[in-house]
């Protein structure tokens, strides 16, 4: 059976992004070198595939050109869930590690569309997969996190969603 890892996304912030990106890079270019092949499985849209094999190819991430290793939402009657993408994968491949930015990278969609204590016992669940065979990239910018505070509730007003995350903020220390 052949290794594979999926690769979800990057990190975001300038200066601390390009050493991010270049030490990803060199992980993904050194897995590729031992015969791993590596999926991306993504929620952007089928219609940008062409844009982001080139961008891949543009910064230098490796990706199998031989076949479909790049997994978009809009194929095949996938949806945002990426369960089935990740079910596929392991059909001719033994999966060593999941790496995403979103809780939803690694859980079916349903067990990530729920509120922020719910998600922290899913965290906790999955416990003995984190920073083992489960990694999470930091990502400030977006992502269902932000949607849980506010319980998803997209016709909240701008004021009132500042307001919530203002409010969910709790100090580390």
């Amino acid at each position: 059976m052949e290794q594979a890892i999926q690769q979800v996304g990057l990190p975001g912030a300038m200066k601390w992004l390009q050493q991010r990106f270049l030490e990803q890079k060199t992980f993904l270019n050194y897995a590729q070198s031992k015969g791993v092949t590596i999926f991306y499985i993504t929620n952007r849209v089928a219609e940008l595939k062409n844009a982001t094999q080139q961008n891949l190819t543009k910064l230098g991430i490796p990706w199998d050109q031989s076949k479909d290793t790049i997994l978009m939402r809009g194929e095949n009657d996938w949806g945002s869930d990426k369960g089935s993408r990740r079910s596929l994968v392991s059909e001719e491949h033994r999966v060593l590690m999941l790496i995403g930015d979103n809780l939803g990278d690694f859980v079916d969609a349903k067990d990530n569309l729920v509120t922020p204590d719910q998600r922290k016992d899913m965290v906790q669940a999955y416990k003995e997969y984190w920073g083992t065979k489960w990694f999470m990239l930091q990502n400030t910018t977006y992502g269902d996190w932000e949607g849980a505070l506010y319980n998803f509730d997209y016709s909240l007003s701008p004021d009132e969603v500042h307001e919530t995350r203002i409010n969910s903020l709790q100090p580390s220390r």
